[in-house]
């Protein structure tokens, strides 16, 4: 842990923001601790430096955020919960570090949409620092070095017994075709599309599931951005239980703009059997033109 603290310059939106939370709770500004760096400063990204800092924001509130530098460049990546630490690892075996930091325990709270319990941000094709969400899906359950190679050594699906839904999804992409054929069960897989109010779907036969339909189930549910731009809209996927049955997560994620995808999963006695998995995109339809009112005729 880094001794002193710095304060962190807020864009004026977020100050603002801030201050509104501040003033609603009828706590002064003054009241307010200083931000503190937890971890570093990090010579990371290559040729700049980056710090993970406990922002609070309010006297009570915090959550933790990556503050980089780089040349005249320099940003934050928000984490909207608190971190335990942070430590330089290659974790892609690249040959260049990647900024890990470890979820402060409990790992993912309840309610909370973002199920990561270990952020990893990379140097992405802009060669600005940002969150690799497919990744940090693909290790959810990894609470500390050790837990996180573990993880990171299972090259394929790996187990799905009593796995958190989001981290089968994210894993999709690693299934062999005897995983995928596991995952789907016997009565085989809902592959389908949605365009606006038209929704068509085809059946995979569980014995038909070879390495083309592997690519094409995953094609078809998306979540494969690497990287995650601080300004963009692809989210990881959510999952929450449907009211058809009380065992069936629902999933869903946009990869930007007007589309993403969709799974459904049933969950029975610990295990989980891939159900559904569809393409929707959603169109803006053009506003039609006014029509013109008649012009009142003078007698």
């Amino acid at each position: 842990m880094a001794s002193a603290g710095k304060r962190v310059t807020l864009s004026p939106m977020k100050a603002l923001a801030i201050t509104f939370v501040l003033i609603s709770a009828g706590i002064a500004s003054s009241d307010v601790p200083k931000d503190v760096v937890q971890a570093g400063p990090f010579a990371w990204p290559p040729g700049g430096t980056s710090s993970l800092v406990l922002m609070h924001v309010t006297a009570t509130e915090t959550v933790s955020q990556v503050e980089w530098k780089l040349g005249a460049d320099e940003g934050r990546i928000d984490l909207f919960r608190d971190a335990a630490g942070a430590v330089l690892r290659d974790v892609t075996h690249d040959g260049r570090p990647e900024l890990v930091i470890f979820a402060k325990p409990p790992a993912v709270p309840p309610g909370s949409s973002d199920q990561s319990t270990v952020w990893i941000v990379g140097v992405g094709p802009d060669k600005r620092p940002a969150r690799m969400l497919l990744l940090e899906t693909q290790v959810i359950g990894a609470t500390d070095e050790a837990s996180l190679q573990r993880e990171l050594s299972v090259a394929t699906l790996g187990s799905t017994a009593h796995a958190s839904p989001v981290k089968v999804i994210g894993r999709l992409s690693l299934a062999t075709p005897a995983e995928m054929r596991a995952l789907v069960g016997p009565k085989g897989l809902q592959l389908c599309k949605r365009d606006g109010d038209s929704h068509t779907c085809t059946t995979i036969a569980q014995k038909a599931i070879d390495k083309a339909a592997v690519a094409a189930i995953v094609k078809r549910g998306g979540v494969s951005r690497k990287f995650q731009p601080v300004d963009d809209i692809v989210t990881v996927p959510s999952c929450s239980h449907g009211d058809d049955a009380p065992t069936r997560w629902h999933c869903s994620a946009t990869d930007g703009g007007n589309s993403g995808g969709e799974w459904k999963l049933d969950a029975t006695g610990g295990k989980l059997v891939l159900v559904e998995v569809s393409r929707w995109e959603e169109f803006d339809r053009p506003v039609p033109p006014p029509i013109p009112r008649p012009r009142p005729v003078k007698p």
